[in-house]
């Protein structure tokens, strides 16, 4: 096993978990029990197998690194891709917010802006994407190699 060769299909999965989980709207996927943080690790073992050929055998455990890599790739890719959103959507909703009449509740907006642009709670959301691309993408890696690991093999043994 070439770590080269695992590099590409983990970016492109990586790619793919990180504008489902940046990109507002689009991250609604990840509703449904994070399918786009699998789509990402299913990618790569794809992706993979493209790239070895149909006459080999994929290994349960480099799926489960091809996974990985992908979500590590996809939580910090997304959350850069997530922080730009963020920036422009707080001062997008702040210029509404301003236009409304009520002082309480602007100065309630102000103090949960303050906490949520705070450095803390940007790495706090970035080691929890961590974990969580982690192990839904090495789930979907295992779930590629289900699909992949074993496609022309089967076929030659019957």
């Amino acid at each position: 096993m070439d770590s080269r060769s695992l590099l590409r299909p983990a970016v492109w999965g990586g790619l793919l978990i990180a504008v489902v989980s940046g990109v507002p709207v689009l991250n609604w996927i990840n509703c449904m029990c994070c399918a786009g943080v699998l789509s990402g690790g299913l990618l790569a073992v794809y992706l993979y197998r493209r790239q070895i050929g149909p006459h080999s055998e994929i290994l349960s455990r480099t799926g489960a690194l091809l996974g990985l890599s992908a979500g590590i790739i996809g939580a910090v890719l997304g959350g850069i891709i997530g922080l730009l959103f963020n920036a422009l959507t707080l001062d997008f909703i702040a210029a509404l917010v301003e236009s409304l009449a009520d002082p309480a509740f602007r100065d309630q907006f102000a103090e949960w802006t303050a906490v949520l642009a705070s450095p803390l709670a940007y790495l706090g959301l970035l080691a929890l994407s961590l974990i969580i691309n982690s192990l839904f993408g090495l789930l979907g890696g295992l779930i590629g190699v289900a699909f992949w690991g074993r496609e022309k093999m089967m076929e030659k043994d019957a």
